[in-house]
């Protein structure tokens, strides 16, 4: 057993994770940091195998054969075995997420090694520079409960803050006459898509047809402030 595994059990031993912490994956952010990615007494949940007869359905594109259970990412010094702080990772009221340990890739997460169609382990503390600051210092997250509409997050390093983070998004939502500003930190599509310049996105998804609207993104990361800034405008549904 490696030594930053042990570490890490000797973490949970002395308290600073809670009985029955399951650690998924560790990434180093920096020689005295590492990301822990973990959750409390999960479930697994394998699907059976990809075949023809058993493809994958649209959400299980996102989570594939996964774990079922309240997920965190903590910011670890292992060489005091503390951790620093911790951020909660679900998209829903629920204290839960699925977390997939066997997928396909193409879909969502990254599988080094794994051949299109076929199934391997995903990286998902998978860090790149997301937020255009030139450090390669955050992972995104998906889940998705459909054909169409993909929640994604953003998980990451802060040395400024020396924290682990999960980066807000305020947006000016604008349509049908009306406008409003709200922050999340879960937002459709996102993080799923090259931005078109450091650290900016410009998309939109169609969600006319299916009882929806037109949805036009136009984000940027704000340094300063360590959040994504921008605007949603909806365009009512086809007549």
């Amino acid at each position: 057993m490696c030594a930053r595994w042990l570490l890490i059990i000797s973490a949970v031993a002395m308290g600073q994770l809670p009985p029955g912490a399951v650690v998924i994956e560790l990434a180093t952010v920096r020689a005295d940091r590492e990301l822990v990615l973990w959750m409390v007494k999960p479930t697994r949940f394998d699907r059976g195998p990809n075949t023809n007869d058993n493809p994958y359905t649209c959400p299980e594109r996102s989570r594939g054969h996964h774990y079922i259970g309240p997920t965190r990412v903590s910011l670890v010094e292992p060489a005091t075995k503390r951790v620093l702080n911790t951020v909660p990772i679900h998209p829903y009221k629920e204290d839960s997420f699925d977390v997939p340990y066997r997928i396909v890739p193409g879909y969502s997460y990254r599988v080094p090694g794994a051949k299109p169609g076929e199934e391997g382990q995903p990286k998902l503390l998978d860090l790149r520079d997301f937020n255009g600051d030139g450090l390669p210092l955050e992972a995104a997250f998906y889940d998705a409960q459909a054909c169409m509409g993909l929640l994604t997050t953003l998980v990451g390093y802060s040395p400024k803050r020396d924290r682990v983070v999960q980066y807000p998004v305020e947006l000016r939502v604008s349509g049908g006459g009306k406008a409003r500003t709200e922050t999340n930190l879960w937002v459709d599509y996102l993080f799923s898509y090259k931005p078109v310049s450091p650290g900016r996105w410009t998309y939109a998804i169609d969600y006319r047809g299916r009882a929806g609207s037109l949805d036009a993104y136009d984000i940027r990361y704000v340094p300063a402030e360590e959040r994504f800034r921008g605007t949603l405008a909806w365009t009512e549904e086809l007549r």
